[in-house]
């Protein structure tokens, strides 16, 4: 006979604890080592002009307005590192908080729907979830993002799907409310990002109640449109801000990430990858189904966990698709269908330690985890840790916050004056931030995006240009007379720093096109 009560933690408060102590453990250790990698740069650096010029509605990058993103992750930045400081650290923490958040999220929506005993299943999923690890401890905007696309999703099939005919005004709207910040929070940080796992819950709350009432059900628009309203408005104030002040500001469209060159062979493998991607919590997606899943559903004690497993998995192969057919390929865009899989552990979790599954399918379950839950917690966290000390402190070396310094170090001897860059800038811009920082308060840095066609520059502007293989920037400089004070590299990327003599230079672009 099963044991129907194993030796869990069943106190909320220390289950809590627990999963505080494996976030602090995942997301925080070496959070501030090494410079800004990849696109981190994009991220801080709005974030810390924000702090500095008190401007918290036009995001902008060395005094170019920059709205290739919403201003969410600049805004959830700025906070941390108002707190924390303008440093690494301060500007990862607020991806390793979110993603905290999110697994006390998911710790939250495993209670209420699979019970208490295996809610620290759910939240540990999350935590533990590799995927995560990539995001949650980078100043990226992805963990920012995915916290308001969970909120907003989970609340939206407890509405619709969970507890569909709740009674009282006061617990339904409350419920909508939660799920139209999220929404909200959503689209301020990553646009329609996450529309598609949106469109996920609504298909699956047909389909699991085999009726499209859940489509007419103000439990599906007020939530929907609390989001649209509150990121409408910023976004009003962002066009309003932008037009007064009469700048071109740097935009990027979203068609840029579909569809494009390979698309078919990439689509065969999008679904894989991110089911791949989303190990191994993913294995839980296999338990919703068979002759099993439906014989164990046929005990009344057991048929809401049936339901809500079965909308979980709806709902996360479901977005899947709908990311598929809108042309995403990239697995990583996929991330906001991950959002279900961890509650969906919770269900195996009482499932196979709780009894409820079958003797076949809790013998399958126990084998996904090692045998023991506590091993396969403890190995996430071994991985956890050597990607921590191998993959992760290799990528920091390549930061340019070393070149930078260099930069500052050129330019010791030479009277202070503007600093112009563009695709140095568009490349890393972490580098013209330690430029800055090593400069000094009088040596303002300026974006100047098309700066080889510049018709002029002042006298004693300093130019930073990229100098590599991907870049004619240096063309610009033919023929005119400026002074080199010094070349290097960061990555895969080679820079020159030349100065504008005292009098006025005129600088021509020989090149065409942009980036």
């Amino acid at each position: 006979m099963p044991n129907d009560k194993p030796r869990l933690i069943a106190n909320p408060w220390v289950q809590a604890g627990i999963l505080a102590l494996v976030c602090a453990a995942v997301y925080f250790p070496t959070l501030g080592s090494g410079g800004f990698i990849a696109t981190e740069g994009h991220r801080a650096v709005p974030a810390w002009e924000m702090l500095r010029s008190g401007d918290w509605v036009v995001t902008r990058m060395f005094d170019q307005a920059y709205l290739r993103k919403p201003p969410g992750v600049a805004w959830g930045i700025a906070a941390t590192s108002a707190v924390f400081g303008q440093t690494e650290f301060g500007a990862r923490a607020a991806a390793a908080l979110a993603a905290s958040a999110m697994a006390f999220v998911a710790f939250a929506f495993s209670w209420r729907w699979f019970g208490r005993r295996w809610a620290l299943a759910g939240g540990l999923a999350q935590a533990l979830m590799p995927w995560m690890w990539t995001v949650g401890r980078h100043a990226e905007i992805e963990a920012v993002h995915q916290l308001g696309v969970q909120v907003g999703c989970l609340a939206l099939i407890d509405a619709l799907v969970v507890k569909p005919d709740r009674r009282g005004s006061r617990a339904a709207g409350a419920w909508m409310l939660v799920a139209g910040v999220g929404l909200a929070w959503m689209v301020l940080t990553k646009g329609p990002a996450g529309v598609p796992a949106v469109g996920g819950v609504l298909i699956t709350s047909c389909l699991v109640r085999r009726s499209a009432r859940p489509l007419a059900s103000a439990r599906a628009w007020v939530p929907i449109a609390i989001g649209v309203a509150a990121s409408g408005w910023v976004f009003g104030l962002i066009a309003r801000a932008v037009a007064h002040s009469g700048e071109t500001p740097v935009t990027q469209g979203s068609g840029e990430f579909l569809f494009g060159d390979g698309w078919a062979l990439k689509a065969l493998a999008f679904v894989p990858g991110a089911l791949i991607a989303m190990m191994p919590a993913s294995l839980a997606l296999l338990f919703p189904w068979g002759p099993d899943a439906r014989a164990e559903a046929e005990d009344p004690d057991k048929r809401s966990m049936f339901t809500t497993s079965r909308a979980l998995a709806f709902a996360t192969l479901i977005s899947l698709g709908i990311y598929l057919v809108v042309g995403v390929t990239n697995v990583r865009y996929a991330m906001p269908a991950s959002v279900f899989v961890a509650p969906l552990v919770a269900c195996v979790a009482r499932g196979v330690l709780g009894g409820a599954f079958l003797p076949k399918r809790r013998a399958i379950g126990r084998l996904m985890m090692l045998g023991h839950p506590g091993v396969i917690v403890g190995v996430l966290m071994v991985g956890a840790w050597v990607w921590i000390g191998t993959v992760e402190r290799a990528q920091r070396a390549k930061s340019g916050r070393d070149a930078g310094r260099a930069i500052a170090a050129m330019l010791a001897d030479v009277p202070p004056g503007e600093v112009w860059a563009d695709h140095v800038i568009e490349a890393r811009p972490e580098v013209l931030e330690a430029a800055r920082r090593g400069l000094g308060a009088g040596w303002p840095v300026r974006w100047v995006p098309g700066l080889r066609n510049a018709e002029r520059v002042p006298p004693g502007v300093v130019l930073v240009l990229r100098a590599d293989a991907g870049s004619d920037e240096t063309g610009t400089l033919d023929g005119r007379d400026a002074q080199r004070r010094g070349a290097g590299e960061f990555g895969q990327y080679g820079y020159q720093v030349w100065v504008v003599p005292g009098g006025a230079e005129a600088v021509s672009g020989s090149g065409a096109g942009g980036l």
